[in-house]
């Protein structure tokens, strides 16, 4: 090979052990420039790692904190290519945001090859300047085959070609600054199917007065469809809120500023086709109920008391009639008594 692999890495803390992964990654060398197809990798770390030799283009290690050394060259039956070098210290790291919205189309058969988009980074002032993306993709069923694509620190597509419609792959996006590259994104796809993943299991898991709280999840595509992108929408006549759905992102999300006492339809749309349609009601707003109870409760009350006052003076009149009839009849005792 007459070029050297292009490198970057990642430092990753596993735990309070003071141990550290240590991801290498690099991008294999143009074949058109190789010399011939490039067999593999020498990795040299100093210190205390011993030199290996890989096919793939990342190497995984487990370091403790400290400087390194690593020279990584491409060989094959012609011998070794230049070498690549990085220095790196543990202790001076910067935590490196992912790429988001990662999301892979096709339109195959008219195209052989798949679209590859998503966000950039919204990196913290501490992160030196994005320089590159770096696209790496690979058969499923074979590792080995790894290939890259570099693409400018403000382009946030790249299209891959040479595919094998036969074939799915996984696809990864690292963006890469200076000699550091962030966490991938990675997302499994196909010439005749584009990406590999679809919503399901919506649900409605929290209804307020203006509130509608709903939940999904994603899994590997079952149907053999097409879609460019999933969204959720809630409308209600011209009163519509929409959200795009990603899988990297949060599988909830809470539609607010709804109207109380209202049916809204909750549409999970593939492209522009509804996938799921659920009827959803916010609850009723407390002031009227109120309002509606109020006069009942004080109808009750009002026939509770007129009954008890009507049962009160029925007694009343009863032992006043009572009353009235022992006087009369003790007076009749004493008329017929004998004179003494």
């Amino acid at each position: 090979p007459s070029q050297p692999p292009e490198m970057c890495y990642r430092v990753e803390k596993t735990g309070t052990d003071g141990s550290l992964l240590l991801h290498l990654i690099w991008m294999a060398p143009d074949p058109g420039g190789a010399k011939g197809r490039v067999l593999g990798y020498r990795v040299s770390i100093n210190p205390h790692e011993p030199v290996q030799n890989v096919t793939e283009t990342t190497l995984l290690l487990v370091v403790k904190e400290g400087n390194y050394s690593i020279t990584v060259e491409a060989f094959n039956t012609a011998g070794f290519g230049p070498a690549a070098r990085l220095q790196i210290d543990t202790q001076t790291q910067i935590s490196l945001p992912s790429v988001r919205n990662l999301w892979i189309s096709s339109n195959f058969p008219e195209d052989k090859e798949l679209l590859v988009q998503w966000t950039l980074p919204g990196a913290p002032s501490s992160v030196p300047p994005g320089s590159h993306a770096a696209v790496r993709w690979h058969s499923e069923k074979n590792l080995s085959t790894s290939r890259w694509h570099r693409v400018d620190g403000f382009t946030s597509s790249a299209v891959i070609t040479d595919v094998d419609p036969d074939e799915s792959y996984l696809v990864s996006v690292f963006p890469v600054y200076n000699e550091q590259c962030g966490p991938p994104q990675s997302l499994a796809a196909s010439l005749q199917h584009g990406a590999l993943m679809e919503v399901v299991s919506l649900t409605v898991v929290s209804v307020t007065k203006t509130t509608v709280t709903v939940m999904w999840a994603w899994q590997r595509k079952s149907a053999p469809i097409r879609v460019d992108r999933y969204r959720l929408m809630l409308r209600r006549d011209t009163d519509t809120q929409i959200l795009s759905l990603w899988p990297d992102q949060q599988h909830q999300h809470t539609f607010s500023n709804l109207i109380p006492s209202t049916e809204y339809s909750l549409l999970l749309l593939a492209d522009n086709l509804s996938r799921t349609i659920i009827l959803v009601a916010t609850h009723f707003d407390e002031v009227p109920v109120v309002v509606t109870v109020t006069p009942l409760l004080l109808l009750v009350v009002s026939v509770m008391i007129i009954s008890i006052l009507s049962r009160t003076l029925s007694l009343l009149v009863c032992l006043s009639i009572s009353s009235q009839s022992d006087s009369r009849n003790i007076q009749r005792r004493e008329s017929r008594r004998p004179p003494d």
